[in-house]
């Protein structure tokens, strides 16, 4: 695999307890698949950062996978979003850590399944290119204030080939420069937060000449990565999902959430690995479109559940393909008796008909919807993994649940695997030795 320049180190992996480790709550709860494994992202105040462990779902006991805290990184290292991809030899991610100060607060990253080895993903089609061969350009231009004066000693970063300084006229220039899609950047001398971005295209032959005014402290978020084959679609700020092709470095739009809402924005979405469709929960509160789950059936878009048709539904959560394709479960928000008393809640639904199987799921009356994240189904279809707190977010909990045949969710099937820390993410997986 390419790796960062520089980037690449091993990480002792240590075998560890999490502190409060498994509590069964019932004796009812199904038996968990074998060899299957539970990624969890732990927050780590000390280490200023978080930590990727690996969990046995059965024992509770868990490894330290890996962490930023002996890489180069630009902020906190937070692990946000883990998902395995196909063969279960790569781990894919969204994060705050990043070699340079990019267009994007959040960027994807991918690391072995033996956390030995990563790679950042984003911002572009050439992160983590260093070792890219001519034919050749020239990249040259100028850091300046908007008033025209020039900006001496601004840092100036060209995505996949290095770094450069502006000299006192505000000039800045990097030779043989590989063709292609990258990503430049300014930064304003002392100041990282104000920047400038432009995507270029580097053809050989033709130098580029970019005038750059680092003004700028706006930055999207690139988040939940899910994997599928040599693809990898991601959510690109509220409104977008990207397809981002790891193999040909390409990327294209495939849905974009449209309408006049005031408070529009993807909740949340899923790829069924099987067969390429998408659902996408597309709630807006206050607009007679974006009405609920939707689900791609080639390049038709099917409104699945309608979440609008009555004052239960109260928002939308997270959503996740069974691993056989023929369910979904979803967080949601449902209102009781009156808009006050409004309770998060899982649902398991029929993917053809969108009819919600056995009964209305869990209910949290303790809880708020945005405190509560579902992480998606075991291995096997027969547990879900959710994550929740009830006053701070420090205090968190991780928890799985069983799903019966008919999509019945049982409360007293439920088990505690973590208490009282800060979840940040987690999957559930089968993972595998990486390549050599």
């Amino acid at each position: 695999m390419t790796r960062y320049k520089g980037i690449g180190r091993k990480i002792a992996v240590t075998a560890l307890m999490l502190g409060l480790g498994l509590m069964v709550l019932a004796a009812a709860t199904p038996a968990v698949a074998g060899g299957s494994t539970i990624l969890v992202s732990i927050h780590d105040p000390g280490a200023r950062g978080d930590t990727l462990y690996a969990m046995d779902p059965t024992s509770g006991q868990a490894r330290a996978l890996f962490n930023f805290a002996n890489h180069p990184r630009h902020h906190a290292g937070l692990i946000l979003d883990p998902r395995v991809g196909p063969g279960g030899r790569y781990i894919y991610f969204s994060s705050d850590n990043a070699n340079f100060y990019t267009p994007f607060y959040y960027n994807l990253f991918r690391i072995t399944s033996d956390g030995r080895s990563w790679q950042q993903l984003t911002p572009g089609v050439n992160s983590g290119r260093w070792d890219q061969r001519c034919p050749c350009s020239v990249v040259r231009g100028r850091v300046r204030r908007r008033s025209g004066r020039p900006y001496s000693a601004a840092p100036v970063f060209l995505e996949g080939v290095g770094m450069v300084y502006s000299q006192p006229d505000g000039s800045f220039e990097f030779k043989k420069v590989p063709m292609g899609m990258r990503w430049l950047m300014a930064y304003r001398p002392g100041n990282a937060r104000a920047y400038d971005s432009q995507l270029i295209t580097v053809a050989p032959g033709a130098p580029m000449t970019v005038d750059l005014i680092p003004n700028s402290t706006h930055r999207a978020s690139l988040r939940y990565p899910v994997p599928a084959g040599d693809n990898l679609v991601f959510q690109a700020g509220l409104l977008t999902l990207v397809r981002l092709n790891l193999a040909r470095r390409t990327t294209a739009n495939i849905y974009q959430v449209g309408g006049t809402c005031s408070l529009k924005q993807i909740s949340g979405f899923d790829l069924d690995r099987r067969s390429g469709r998408l659902a996408i929960l597309d709630y807006a509160t206050g607009c007679p479109t974006n009405r609920g789950l939707y689900v791609t059936q080639g390049n038709a878009l099917r409104l699945l559940l309608d979440t609008k048709t009555d004052q239960r539904w109260c928002g939308v959560g997270q959503v996740f393909w069974s691993p056989d394709g023929t369910r979904l479960a979803l967080s949601v928000c449902l209102a009781y008796g009156n808009a006050l008393n409004q309770i998060p809640s899982l649902l398991v639904l029929d993917a053809a008909s969108g009819r919600v199987l056995g009964n209305w799921g869990i209910n949290m009356p303790s809880l708020n919807l945005g405190k509560m994240r579902l992480h998606g189904w075991s291995p096997d279809g027969r547990h879900l993994l959710f994550s929740w707190y009830t006053s701070r977010p420090s205090a968190g909990n991780l928890s799985i649940i069983g799903v019966g045949p008919g999509g019945t969710i049982d409360p007293r099937t439920g088990r505690h695997l973590i208490r009282g820390r800060r979840i940040n993410g987690a999957t559930w997986a089968v993972l595998k030795p990486p390549a050599r």
